[in-house]
């Protein structure tokens, strides 16, 4: 379901960043509209080929869009409304409670669930300091597409897949964001080489 997200964000920065059209010179109109089309076609073709499996299920099967969200998000099941008068903690303070336990999940926090039970966290002590360092560096080039993507990415699923549901940090429901940790670890390792060099 983020896959739409980070796609628009794309053609936006890219419609903004005007980079789409360069590259594409040409004497004839028509090969001119074509070559500034392709690139899109391209990437609403690909989107179509990743979502429309789940887009038909879905189609015949209206109910199971947002079923699990509903029984698990601290919001549709309730558990934000029932915490602040078990705990009588403001929401704010509970939202924030959820968002630490989110972000900390790669470096400090344990999954409380049963789907992964290791003594530590989602990364060890080495991944998750060169991940760290992936962050900072894709937040400090932040104007290049490629880290921006993926701290959209990053964030995204923390956000929906572990701040706004119940028990965070399941690492079920961070399965999605696996790829982008690995992106991000190994940007920080080659920020940290060549520091080093």
């Amino acid at each position: 379901r983020l896959i739409g997200v980070i796609i628009v964000a794309y053609v936006v920065w890219r419609a903004v960043a005007c980079r789409i059209w360069k590259g594409c010179a040409s004497s004839s109109a028509g090969t001119t509209i074509w070559c500034r089309a392709r690139p899109w076609l391209v990437l609403v073709g690909a989107a179509l080929v990743v979502v429309a499996p789940l887009m038909l299920h879905y189609a015949a099967h209206p109910d199971d869009w947002d079923a699990r969200s509903r029984q698990v998000s601290i919001f549709a099941s309730g558990w934000l409304a029932q915490e602040q008068v078990i705990t009588g903690r403001s929401a704010a303070s509970l939202l924030l409670q959820q968002l630490w336990k989110s972000v900390s999940a790669f470096n400090y926090t344990l999954d409380p669930t049963f789907h992964y039970h290791p003594s530590i966290p989602l990364l060890d002590t080495i991944s998750g300091v060169l991940f760290l360092a992936g962050v900072i560096w894709a937040a400090l080039h932040l104007r290049q597409l490629a880290n921006a993507l993926l701290l959209l990415w990053l964030g995204l699923a923390v956000l929906t897949g572990s701040v706004i549901m119940e028990n965070p940090p399941s690492s079920a429901r961070l399965v999605i964001v696996s790829p982008a940790l690995a992106l991000l670890t190994s940007l920080g390792l080659i920020w940290l080489v060549d520091t080093a060099q």
